[in-house]
Protein backbone atom coordinates (compact mmCIF):
# COMPACT_ATOMS: atom_id res chain seq x y z
CA UNK A 1 0.00 0.00 0.00
CA UNK A 2 2.74 2.38 0.60
CA UNK A 3 4.56 2.03 -2.62
CA UNK A 4 0.80 2.62 -4.16
CA UNK A 5 0.47 5.70 -1.99
CA UNK A 6 3.70 7.65 -2.77
CA UNK A 7 3.12 6.81 -6.54
CA UNK A 8 0.11 8.37 -6.99
CA UNK A 9 1.71 11.48 -5.15
CA UNK A 10 4.18 11.76 -8.02
CA UNK A 11 1.74 10.85 -10.31
CA UNK A 12 -0.42 13.72 -9.34
CA UNK A 13 2.34 16.37 -9.44
CA UNK A 14 2.69 15.11 -13.13
CA UNK A 15 -0.73 15.03 -13.93
CA UNK A 16 -0.84 18.49 -12.64
CA UNK A 17 2.09 19.83 -14.57
CA UNK A 18 1.33 18.51 -17.54
CA UNK A 19 -2.73 19.15 -17.32
CA UNK A 20 -1.99 22.81 -16.75
CA UNK A 21 0.42 22.52 -19.67
CA UNK A 22 -2.83 21.65 -21.52
CA UNK A 23 -5.00 23.38 -20.27
CA UNK A 24 -7.41 20.63 -18.84
CA UNK A 25 -6.07 21.12 -15.17
CA UNK A 26 -9.45 20.59 -13.62
CA UNK A 27 -11.19 17.45 -15.29
CA UNK A 28 -7.75 15.93 -14.76
CA UNK A 29 -7.33 16.39 -11.17
CA UNK A 30 -10.83 15.08 -10.82
CA UNK A 31 -10.36 12.12 -12.79
CA UNK A 32 -7.27 11.66 -10.97
CA UNK A 33 -8.20 12.31 -7.08
CA UNK A 34 -11.60 9.79 -8.11
CA UNK A 35 -9.49 6.99 -9.47
CA UNK A 36 -6.63 7.28 -7.12
CA UNK A 37 -9.18 6.96 -4.56
CA UNK A 38 -10.98 3.58 -6.16
CA UNK A 39 -7.57 2.42 -6.52
CA UNK A 40 -6.65 2.36 -2.93
CA UNK A 41 -9.87 1.36 -1.73
CA UNK A 42 -9.76 -1.81 -4.91
CA UNK A 43 -6.22 -2.42 -3.26
CA UNK A 44 -7.51 -2.45 0.54
CA UNK A 45 -10.68 -4.44 0.45
CA UNK A 46 -9.22 -7.01 -3.04
CA UNK A 47 -5.51 -6.52 -2.36
CA UNK A 48 -2.69 -5.41 -5.67
CA UNK A 49 -3.90 -9.20 -7.33
CA UNK A 50 -7.70 -7.95 -7.43
CA UNK A 51 -8.45 -10.25 -10.45
CA UNK A 52 -6.77 -13.59 -12.04
CA UNK A 53 -5.12 -12.24 -15.21
CA UNK A 54 -3.50 -9.69 -12.04
CA UNK A 55 -2.15 -12.74 -10.23
CA UNK A 56 -1.51 -14.04 -14.16
CA UNK A 57 0.74 -11.08 -14.76
CA UNK A 58 2.31 -10.79 -11.50
CA UNK A 59 3.30 -14.23 -11.39
CA UNK A 60 4.86 -14.34 -15.10
CA UNK A 61 6.80 -11.15 -14.21
CA UNK A 62 8.50 -12.93 -10.74
CA UNK A 63 9.06 -15.76 -12.71
CA UNK A 64 11.20 -13.82 -15.65
CA UNK A 65 12.93 -11.91 -12.72
CA UNK A 66 14.26 -15.35 -11.65
CA UNK A 67 15.66 -16.03 -14.57
CA UNK A 68 12.64 -18.49 -15.72
CA UNK A 69 13.59 -17.88 -19.73
CA UNK A 70 11.54 -21.00 -20.18
CA UNK A 71 8.47 -18.80 -18.94
CA UNK A 72 5.57 -18.49 -21.41
CA UNK A 73 4.72 -14.90 -21.90
CA UNK A 74 1.59 -13.95 -24.31
CA UNK A 75 2.12 -12.70 -27.46
CA UNK A 76 0.74 -9.31 -27.86
CA UNK A 77 0.69 -8.89 -24.28
CA UNK A 78 4.66 -8.83 -23.90
CA UNK A 79 4.75 -4.84 -23.26
CA UNK A 80 3.18 -5.20 -19.70
CA UNK A 81 4.72 -8.34 -18.63
CA UNK A 82 7.84 -7.14 -18.96
CA UNK A 83 7.34 -3.62 -17.98
CA UNK A 84 5.82 -5.79 -14.64
CA UNK A 85 9.72 -7.51 -14.95
CA UNK A 86 11.23 -4.08 -15.24
CA UNK A 87 9.77 -2.62 -11.87
CA UNK A 88 9.97 -5.55 -9.79
CA UNK A 89 14.09 -5.58 -10.58
CA UNK A 90 14.55 -2.01 -10.49
CA UNK A 91 12.50 -1.00 -7.71
CA UNK A 92 10.81 -4.51 -6.12
CA UNK A 93 8.55 -6.10 -6.04
CA UNK A 94 5.88 -3.65 -5.64
CA UNK A 95 2.59 -4.13 -7.74
CA UNK A 96 1.16 -0.83 -6.70
CA UNK A 97 3.67 1.05 -8.36
CA UNK A 98 1.86 -0.08 -11.96
CA UNK A 99 -1.18 0.53 -10.34
CA UNK A 100 -0.52 4.13 -10.16
CA UNK A 101 0.83 3.96 -13.42
CA UNK A 102 -2.46 2.50 -14.89
CA UNK A 103 -4.40 5.72 -12.52
CA UNK A 104 -2.14 8.65 -14.33
CA UNK A 105 -2.63 7.03 -17.81
CA UNK A 106 -6.82 6.92 -16.92
CA UNK A 107 -6.33 10.41 -15.91
CA UNK A 108 -4.94 11.15 -19.27
CA UNK A 109 -7.84 10.06 -20.75
CA UNK A 110 -10.30 13.65 -20.48
CA UNK A 111 -6.90 15.61 -22.44
CA UNK A 112 -6.72 13.19 -25.27
CA UNK A 113 -10.28 13.12 -25.78
CA UNK A 114 -10.56 16.18 -26.02
CA UNK A 115 -7.85 17.56 -28.24
CA UNK A 116 -9.62 14.97 -30.13
CA UNK A 117 -12.99 16.57 -29.98
CA UNK A 118 -11.36 20.10 -30.71
CA UNK A 119 -9.60 18.51 -33.96
CA UNK A 120 -13.00 17.06 -35.49
CA UNK A 121 -15.13 20.65 -34.46
CA UNK A 122 -17.16 18.84 -31.55
CA UNK A 123 -18.02 19.86 -28.49
CA UNK A 124 -14.20 19.78 -26.17
CA UNK A 125 -15.21 20.66 -22.50
CA UNK A 126 -18.11 18.17 -22.41
CA UNK A 127 -15.77 15.44 -24.23
CA UNK A 128 -13.20 16.38 -21.50
CA UNK A 129 -15.46 16.06 -18.60
CA UNK A 130 -16.81 12.96 -19.92
CA UNK A 131 -13.40 11.24 -20.36
CA UNK A 132 -12.57 11.65 -16.61
CA UNK A 133 -15.74 10.33 -15.47
CA UNK A 134 -16.81 7.13 -18.07
CA UNK A 135 -18.07 4.76 -14.96
CA UNK A 136 -16.24 1.39 -15.74
CA UNK A 137 -12.90 3.03 -15.44
CA UNK A 138 -13.13 3.42 -12.08
CA UNK A 139 -13.16 -0.31 -11.56
CA UNK A 140 -10.68 -1.86 -15.07
CA UNK A 141 -8.64 0.92 -14.46
CA UNK A 142 -7.50 0.65 -11.34
CA UNK A 143 -5.90 -2.60 -11.33
CA UNK A 144 -2.91 -4.72 -12.64
CA UNK A 145 -3.99 -5.32 -15.67
CA UNK A 146 -3.14 -3.47 -19.07
CA UNK A 147 -6.74 -2.01 -19.54
CA UNK A 148 -5.41 1.74 -19.00
CA UNK A 149 -2.47 1.48 -21.38
CA UNK A 150 -4.38 -0.40 -24.07
CA UNK A 151 -7.26 2.65 -23.77
CA UNK A 152 -4.10 5.05 -23.72
CA UNK A 153 -2.37 3.48 -27.10
CA UNK A 154 -5.74 3.54 -28.47
CA UNK A 155 -7.03 7.00 -27.76
CA UNK A 156 -3.50 7.99 -28.70
CA UNK A 157 -4.18 6.36 -32.21
CA UNK A 158 -7.87 8.50 -32.51
CA UNK A 159 -5.67 11.52 -31.48
CA UNK A 160 -3.31 11.45 -34.62
CA UNK A 161 -5.99 10.43 -37.12
CA UNK A 162 -7.79 13.17 -35.62
CA UNK A 163 -4.98 15.71 -35.99
CA UNK A 164 -4.28 14.71 -39.52
CA UNK A 165 -7.74 14.99 -40.66
CA UNK A 166 -7.50 18.55 -39.58
CA UNK A 167 -4.21 18.89 -41.51
CA UNK A 168 -2.15 19.27 -38.71
CA UNK A 169 2.19 18.81 -39.07
CA UNK A 170 2.08 14.91 -40.43
CA UNK A 171 5.85 15.50 -39.30
CA UNK A 172 4.62 15.26 -35.71
CA UNK A 173 1.36 13.09 -36.25
CA UNK A 174 2.21 10.29 -38.44
CA UNK A 175 5.31 9.44 -35.76
CA UNK A 176 2.36 9.26 -33.13
CA UNK A 177 0.02 7.55 -35.01
CA UNK A 178 2.80 4.64 -36.00
CA UNK A 179 3.93 4.99 -32.33
CA UNK A 180 0.95 4.32 -30.83
CA UNK A 181 -0.28 1.40 -33.34
CA UNK A 182 3.38 -0.51 -32.18
CA UNK A 183 2.05 0.08 -28.46
CA UNK A 184 -1.20 -1.70 -28.76
CA UNK A 185 -0.20 -4.78 -31.29
CA UNK A 186 2.14 -5.39 -27.70
CA UNK A 187 -0.65 -4.72 -25.39
CA UNK A 188 -4.01 -5.91 -27.19
CA UNK A 189 -2.52 -8.14 -30.02
CA UNK A 190 -5.22 -10.02 -31.47
CA UNK A 191 -6.99 -6.53 -32.06
CA UNK A 192 -4.12 -4.74 -33.78
CA UNK A 193 -4.78 -5.78 -37.36
CA UNK A 194 -8.39 -4.39 -37.24
CA UNK A 195 -7.02 -1.29 -35.56
CA UNK A 196 -4.10 -0.88 -38.22
CA UNK A 197 -6.61 -1.90 -40.85
CA UNK A 198 -9.27 0.93 -39.60
CA UNK A 199 -6.28 4.07 -39.29
CA UNK A 200 -5.38 3.07 -43.07
CA UNK A 201 -8.98 3.10 -44.25
CA UNK A 202 -9.10 6.77 -42.18
CA UNK A 203 -6.07 7.64 -43.96
CA UNK A 204 -7.03 6.59 -47.37
CA UNK A 205 -11.10 7.18 -47.54
CA UNK A 206 -11.41 10.42 -44.73
CA UNK A 207 -8.07 12.17 -44.67
CA UNK A 208 -7.91 11.06 -48.67
CA UNK A 209 -4.27 11.03 -48.73
CA UNK A 210 -2.40 8.62 -50.40
CA UNK A 211 1.06 9.48 -48.61
CA UNK A 212 0.27 9.38 -45.72
CA UNK A 213 -1.43 5.78 -46.20
CA UNK A 214 1.46 4.47 -47.87
CA UNK A 215 3.72 5.98 -45.39
CA UNK A 216 2.12 4.30 -41.97
CA UNK A 217 1.51 0.99 -44.37
CA UNK A 218 5.56 1.35 -45.11
CA UNK A 219 6.46 1.82 -41.49
CA UNK A 220 4.26 -0.56 -39.91
CA UNK A 221 6.14 -2.84 -42.80
CA UNK A 222 9.50 -1.64 -41.74
CA UNK A 223 8.80 -2.09 -38.01
CA UNK A 224 7.73 -5.82 -38.76
CA UNK A 225 10.84 -6.76 -40.14
CA UNK A 226 12.88 -5.08 -36.83
CA UNK A 227 10.64 -5.89 -33.95
CA UNK A 228 10.34 -9.03 -32.40
CA UNK A 229 7.18 -10.85 -33.09
CA UNK A 230 5.59 -7.56 -34.32
CA UNK A 231 4.86 -9.38 -37.68
CA UNK A 232 3.17 -12.66 -35.98
CA UNK A 233 1.17 -10.64 -33.46
CA UNK A 234 -1.10 -8.66 -36.30
CA UNK A 235 -1.45 -11.50 -37.99
CA UNK A 236 -2.81 -13.14 -34.67
CA UNK A 237 -6.24 -12.06 -35.23
CA UNK A 238 -8.40 -14.83 -36.29
CA UNK A 239 -5.98 -17.55 -34.85
CA UNK A 240 -6.17 -17.97 -31.58
CA UNK A 241 -8.79 -14.87 -30.48
CA UNK A 242 -11.23 -17.47 -29.14
CA UNK A 243 -8.92 -18.76 -26.69
CA UNK A 244 -7.86 -15.13 -25.53
CA UNK A 245 -11.43 -14.63 -25.39
CA UNK A 246 -12.43 -17.22 -22.84
CA UNK A 247 -9.29 -16.28 -20.83
CA UNK A 248 -10.83 -12.71 -20.87
CA UNK A 249 -13.93 -13.27 -19.77
CA UNK A 250 -13.17 -15.89 -17.48
CA UNK A 251 -10.81 -13.14 -16.13
CA UNK A 252 -13.87 -10.30 -16.39
CA UNK A 253 -16.79 -12.48 -15.04
CA UNK A 254 -14.89 -14.02 -11.68
CA UNK A 255 -13.61 -9.86 -11.13
CA UNK A 256 -17.30 -8.50 -11.53
CA UNK A 257 -18.79 -11.33 -9.18
CA UNK A 258 -15.69 -10.74 -6.88
CA UNK A 259 -16.76 -7.22 -6.66
CA UNK A 260 -20.47 -7.26 -6.43
CA UNK A 261 -20.95 -10.46 -4.18
CA UNK A 262 -22.33 -12.54 -6.71
CA UNK A 263 -20.71 -16.38 -6.38
CA UNK A 264 -18.46 -18.26 -8.68
CA UNK A 265 -21.86 -19.12 -10.54
CA UNK A 266 -22.20 -16.20 -12.20
CA UNK A 267 -19.18 -17.03 -14.54
CA UNK A 268 -21.10 -19.82 -16.57
CA UNK A 269 -24.17 -17.21 -16.78
CA UNK A 270 -22.64 -14.68 -19.49
CA UNK A 271 -22.23 -17.15 -21.85
CA UNK A 272 -24.38 -15.79 -25.31
CA UNK A 273 -27.72 -18.11 -26.10
CA UNK A 274 -27.87 -18.53 -29.60
CA UNK A 275 -29.82 -20.86 -31.56
CA UNK A 276 -28.91 -24.24 -32.98
CA UNK A 277 -29.84 -24.25 -36.44
CA UNK A 278 -28.00 -27.46 -37.90
CA UNK A 279 -24.12 -27.72 -38.66
CA UNK A 280 -22.53 -25.82 -41.70
CA UNK A 281 -22.51 -22.14 -42.77
CA UNK A 282 -26.43 -21.03 -41.77
CA UNK A 283 -25.83 -22.26 -38.01
CA UNK A 284 -21.83 -20.35 -38.04
CA UNK A 285 -24.18 -17.15 -39.52
CA UNK A 286 -26.60 -17.29 -36.96
CA UNK A 287 -24.15 -17.38 -34.22
CA UNK A 288 -21.86 -14.69 -35.59
CA UNK A 289 -25.20 -12.82 -35.70
CA UNK A 290 -26.33 -13.33 -32.25
CA UNK A 291 -22.54 -12.52 -31.22
CA UNK A 292 -22.63 -9.13 -33.16
CA UNK A 293 -26.18 -8.40 -31.78
CA UNK A 294 -24.69 -9.03 -28.09
CA UNK A 295 -21.77 -7.62 -28.12
CA UNK A 296 -23.43 -4.13 -29.75
CA UNK A 297 -26.34 -4.36 -27.87
CA UNK A 298 -26.07 -6.70 -24.72
CA UNK A 299 -27.08 -7.85 -22.65
CA UNK A 300 -30.72 -8.19 -23.74
CA UNK A 301 -33.96 -8.03 -22.32
CA UNK A 302 -34.60 -11.40 -21.73
CA UNK A 303 -30.83 -11.58 -20.35
CA UNK A 304 -31.58 -10.02 -17.51
CA UNK A 305 -32.24 -13.36 -15.13
CA UNK A 306 -29.26 -14.75 -15.76
CA UNK A 307 -26.05 -12.13 -16.13
CA UNK A 308 -26.75 -9.75 -13.26
CA UNK A 309 -27.29 -5.96 -12.63
CA UNK A 310 -23.24 -5.22 -12.86
CA UNK A 311 -23.68 -5.87 -16.73
CA UNK A 312 -26.83 -4.13 -17.42
CA UNK A 313 -25.33 -1.04 -15.36
CA UNK A 314 -22.51 -1.37 -18.19
CA UNK A 315 -25.00 -2.20 -20.85
CA UNK A 316 -27.31 0.39 -20.40
CA UNK A 317 -24.00 2.84 -20.18
CA UNK A 318 -22.62 1.68 -23.57
CA UNK A 319 -26.38 1.69 -25.14
CA UNK A 320 -26.45 5.43 -24.14
CA UNK A 321 -23.50 6.57 -24.90
CA UNK A 322 -23.87 4.75 -28.59
CA UNK A 323 -27.80 6.28 -28.92
CA UNK A 324 -26.48 9.97 -28.22
CA UNK A 325 -23.48 9.17 -30.74
CA UNK A 326 -25.65 8.17 -33.53
CA UNK A 327 -27.87 11.33 -32.83
CA UNK A 328 -24.67 13.52 -33.25
CA UNK A 329 -23.60 12.16 -36.08
CA UNK A 330 -26.47 12.57 -37.76
CA UNK A 331 -27.24 16.08 -37.17
CA UNK A 332 -22.93 16.89 -37.17
CA UNK A 333 -22.35 19.64 -40.13
CA UNK A 334 -19.34 17.55 -41.17
CA UNK A 335 -20.64 14.29 -40.99
CA UNK A 336 -17.21 13.22 -42.50
CA UNK A 337 -15.05 14.13 -39.76
CA UNK A 338 -17.34 11.38 -38.27
CA UNK A 339 -16.07 9.02 -39.65
CA UNK A 340 -12.51 9.06 -38.28
CA UNK A 341 -14.25 7.68 -34.90
CA UNK A 342 -16.52 5.58 -36.61
CA UNK A 343 -14.63 3.29 -38.36
CA UNK A 344 -12.28 2.31 -35.51
CA UNK A 345 -15.64 1.42 -33.17
CA UNK A 346 -17.58 0.49 -35.91
CA UNK A 347 -14.08 -2.45 -36.94
CA UNK A 348 -13.58 -3.03 -33.21
CA UNK A 349 -17.16 -3.50 -32.84
CA UNK A 350 -17.43 -6.36 -35.60
CA UNK A 351 -14.31 -8.33 -34.81
CA UNK A 352 -15.97 -8.33 -30.76
CA UNK A 353 -19.16 -9.74 -32.75
CA UNK A 354 -17.15 -12.58 -34.56
CA UNK A 355 -15.11 -13.46 -31.77
CA UNK A 356 -16.27 -13.09 -28.59
CA UNK A 357 -18.96 -15.33 -26.96
CA UNK A 358 -19.68 -13.90 -23.50
CA UNK A 359 -20.66 -10.89 -21.66
CA UNK A 360 -17.35 -11.31 -19.34
CA UNK A 361 -15.56 -10.35 -22.26
CA UNK A 362 -17.49 -7.68 -23.97
CA UNK A 363 -18.02 -5.40 -21.03
CA UNK A 364 -13.83 -5.39 -20.71
CA UNK A 365 -13.28 -5.22 -24.66
CA UNK A 366 -16.57 -3.06 -25.24
CA UNK A 367 -15.05 0.22 -23.50
CA UNK A 368 -12.54 0.56 -26.42
CA UNK A 369 -15.04 1.79 -28.74
CA UNK A 370 -17.35 3.88 -26.05
CA UNK A 371 -14.07 5.99 -25.05
CA UNK A 372 -13.98 6.45 -29.08
CA UNK A 373 -16.97 7.41 -29.44
CA UNK A 374 -16.89 9.88 -26.56
CA UNK A 375 -16.85 13.52 -28.88
CA UNK A 376 -19.59 12.02 -31.15
CA UNK A 377 -21.63 10.61 -27.76
CA UNK A 378 -20.77 14.73 -26.76
CA UNK A 379 -22.18 16.17 -30.00
CA UNK A 380 -25.29 14.29 -29.38
CA UNK A 381 -26.04 15.36 -25.64
CA UNK A 382 -25.75 19.08 -26.95
CA UNK A 383 -28.63 18.41 -29.46
CA UNK A 384 -31.11 17.39 -26.34
CA UNK A 385 -29.83 19.97 -24.09
CA UNK A 386 -30.32 22.34 -26.85
CA UNK A 387 -33.76 21.13 -27.49
CA UNK A 388 -35.07 21.23 -24.08
CA UNK A 389 -33.92 24.63 -23.70
CA UNK A 390 -35.27 25.95 -26.81
CA UNK A 391 -38.95 24.09 -25.61
CA UNK A 392 -38.50 25.81 -21.56
CA UNK A 393 -37.72 28.72 -23.48
CA UNK A 394 -40.95 28.54 -25.51
CA UNK A 395 -42.91 27.80 -22.76
CA UNK A 396 -41.85 30.66 -20.68
CA UNK A 397 -42.69 33.39 -22.87
CA UNK A 398 -45.82 31.44 -23.35
CA UNK A 399 -46.12 31.81 -20.04
CA UNK A 400 -45.53 35.57 -19.76
CA UNK A 401 -47.70 36.69 -22.97
CA UNK A 402 -51.20 36.61 -20.63
CA UNK A 403 -49.15 39.10 -18.00
CA UNK A 404 -47.99 40.89 -20.79
CA UNK A 405 -51.41 42.30 -22.38
CA UNK A 406 -52.89 42.44 -19.02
Amino acid sequence: MFALVVSLVIGAVIAGLLSWRLQTLWPTAVSYVLHSIAAIGIYALLGPLAVPDADHYHKQAVQLLSGDSERSVTPGKELFTYLLRLVYSTIGIQPGIIIALNVLLVAAIPTIVGRTAAALNMPVQLTTWAGALVPQTFFWGVLLLRESMVWFALLLVILALAMLYDGARWVIWLPVLVGALVLFTYLRGTLAIVLAAAALIVLLLIVKSWKLTLGTAGALGVIALILPGFASILVKFGSDTDTAAARVSTTTSDAVAKASSMGAEHTSSTIFHAPHVGDGIVNLAVTKAVGLLNSTLGPLPWDFGRVGLPFFADGLIWVVVLALAIVGWVFLKDKRSAFVLVIPAALILLAMGWTLFEYGTVIRMRLMPLLILLPLAASGFLVFWRKIRRQNSAVEGSASEPARSE
